[in-house]
């Protein structure tokens, strides 16, 4: 394969995928040969996906998120089940391999030598370097075969993605129609309707505050509520003493010494990013890859003012301003080939760029620190104190268990009596509700919902596990007049108001026909017109509080005719005065932009339909039980 790659000649698919598949090698599972058999999570057709790989996948999308949203990454990963999109894209990959295969698509041997030859991570000096192949695959314990032979699926699929894109193109003259309409210049003159330019005072009887509660009580309505008696136990409330074996500490030791008390090797580095195109554009990856040869150049030659230039041109938020420092960085918390690149360098070194998912990169090494085993003695007490709450948590869950059982047959004062614990009644509570003593009832209120009254259980709540008894259910009613007469005086009155409102703007809708109507609301609204100049593509105007919407109503109007347009709370009344399409005029850079945009469009909506009606007819098993350990959701 090595002398495949140093003779062959660059092909225009090669080039059609390269800036692609540098960045799906880095993301795709490539563990995916190691750990056979019980760490497969699924099975699409004849392709595997293994835990390795699902990992893998993982650590780099979890990174890019903390790289664009910092502090609020952690937040949005759970909120986003980062997991589970990670997993379904991989499922989704492999589904794309095995259409591909079912197309008669392949990837020849010399197709996959030439697109590892033009990945920068292999180059030195431009040139493919079997030194650097040989390096990353020992740095990710595998072989040559077994490598390429995940990256030519990688490949394969990505041949689909471009097959599709050519074989279902959108029409010239539709691109031609669609261009035009973004690049029409619209010039108009706008009002701005204020709702207090229409509000008069509103007083409303008695006996219509009345009748707006009567007809809106699910608004006032109080939840279902629930009443029970109960008592808690904390891990420090059950009677026999805990001790730890000294032999337990040093099993737990021994276990976890690599894991738990080595630190790994770690490095002080600076870098600089330059970011590339996320889309794949060849052109944005290549001017990258210029301006950080170029930088390279200067560093070289002043080594000392690597600080100055990151803070200069680097395109990473987060170091920039700190001359590109990252600080202290242990091994695998950044990308697996800056880690490769810091191991290569001596302290005061600085790399050729690199490339990452995330852009260019020069780096220079400031210090290093081996890997530091921590000794029994240092960690003794920090273990005693992990496998004292293992085994308190422990103790609790087993009386959870017992307790549960045993509530089936006895009373609830006989289990309370046990643990010396008085019982305490609860006032009526619901989801919203918090008690000193038991914290956020949300799920204690969600599980009652469901049970009848008399049912006594166990359940964990506020660190504690509670012991129950459901006395009453009190079901959801509306909240008496007089508690929330006020408020429902606010709620009426505001009604009214719009209601007064929407019958104004209706009837000056059909008063404003003409430039002279507009003319004579401006007047009357003491309100000299607003000029707008605009194209039907920006996604904002200026001085315009309504989204795109705005645009769309504007754009169907004809020079000299007026609107009312309302939307998102806001009123505006309009008078178009000029409306200059798009010229096609030399086919210009940005209609081959659109036309590139728009077929990527199409290719991803017909490729999501593929994948969907794929997935329908495909052969997938899963591996339900490890799927449910890891907490991933089949079909996000």
């Amino acid at each position: 394969m090595l002398s495949l790659i140093r003779n062959n000649v660059q092909s225009f698919f090669v080039k059609s995928v390269i800036s692609i598949v540098a960045l799906v090698m880095l993301f795709f599972g490539i563990d995916s040969y190691q750990n056979q058999g019980v760490n497969v999570l699924a099975t699409v057709g004849q392709n595997e996906i293994k835990l390795d790989a699902f990992q893998r996948a993982l650590e780099r999308a979890t990174e890019q998120v903390r790289r664009m949203y910092g502090p609020n990454a952690d937040k949005l990963i759970g909120m986003m089940d980062l997991k589970s999109q990670v997993f379904s894209r991989l499922v989704n990959d492999a589904l794309l391999v095995e259409t591909a295969r079912e197309q008669g698509l392949a990837v020849t041997d010399k197709e996959l030598a030439q697109t590892l030859n033009e990945i920068p991570e292999f180059q030195t000096d431009g040139r493919f370097d079997p030194k650097k192949y040989q390096t990353f695959l020992t740095q990710i314990r595998q072989s040559s075969g077994a490598f390429e032979d995940e990256f030519r699926k990688s490949l394969l699929a990505s041949k689909l993605l471009a097959l599709v894109g050519q074989t279902h193109l959108i029409s010239r003259s539709y691109v031609g129609d669609i261009y035009s309409r973004n690049e029409t210049k619209l010039e108009a003159e706008l009002l701005e309707l204020s709702p207090q330019d229409f509000l008069s005072p509103v007083k409303l009887e008695p006996k219509e505050i009345q009748a707006y509660y009567d007809q809106n009580q699910a608004k006032f309505q109080a939840p279902a509520r629930s009443v029970v008696r109960y008592f808690t136990l904390a891990e420090g409330d059950l009677k026999e003493a805990l001790s730890i074996p000294e032999k337990a500490v040093e099993l737990y030791y021994k276990k976890n010494k690599d894991t738990e008390f080595t630190k790994k090797p770690s490095y002080h580095a600076r870098h600089l990013l330059l970011k590339v195109p996320q889309d794949g554009n060849v052109a944005g990856t290549e001017a990258a890859r210029a301006q950080a040869m170029e930088l390279y150049s200067k560093l070289k030659a002043s080594p000392q003012s690597f600080g100055e230039l990151a803070q200069k041109f680097s395109q990473d938020p987060g170091s920039a301003q700190k001359g590109g420092d990252l600080g202290w960085v242990e091994e695998g918390q950044l990308v697996p080939i800056f880690d490769r690149e810091m191991a290569q360098l001596s302290p005061g070194e600085v790399s050729a760029p690199f490339l990452s998912s995330f852009g260019y990169h020069i780096a220079r090494l400031e210090g290093k620190k081996a890997a530091q085993v921590l000794g029994l003695e240092e960690v003794k007490g920090q273990i005693e104190a992990t496998l004292m709450a293992q085994k308190s948590e422990r103790r609790l869950k087993n009386w959870q268990a017992k307790a549960q059982e045993r509530l089936a047959t006895e009373s609830l004062e006989t289990l309370a009596k046990e643990e010396h614990k008085e019982l305490t009644k609860s006032p009526a509570f619901d989801g919203q509700s918090r008690l000193p003593d038991l914290g956020d009832l949300t799920d204690l209120s969600a599980e009652l919902e469901k049970k009848p009254v008399g049912t006594k259980g166990v359940t964990t709540l506020a660190g504690r596990v509670m012991a129950y008894e459901l006395l009453e259910k009190i079901p959801p009613q509306a909240k008496p007049f007089g508690e929330v007469k006020t408020e429902v005086e606010l709620y009426a009155t505001q009604a009214k108001e719009q209601e007064l409102v929407t019958a104004k703007l209706a009837h000056l809708e059909g008063q404003i026909k003409s430039p002279a109507d507009f003319a004579a609301l401006a007047k009357s609204l003491k309100q000299p017109p607003k000029a707008l100049s605009f194209f039907y593509k920006d996604r904002k105007v200026e001085g315009v509080q309504m989204g795109r919407e705005f645009q769309t109503q504007v754009y169907g109007l004809n020079p000299g005719q007026v609107r009312l347009v309302t939307g998102q709370n806001r009123n505006y009344v309009v008078r178009l005065v000029a409306k200059t399409p798009g010229s096609l005029a030399g086919e210009p850079k940005d209609l081959l932009d659109l036309e590139r945009e728009l077929n990527e469009q199409k290719s991803q909506i017909l490729v999501s339909g593929l994948i969907d009606q794929k997935r329908k007819n495909a052969k997938v098993s899963y591996n339900d039980k490890l799927l449910k350990t890891l907490e991933i959701k089949r079909g996000a």
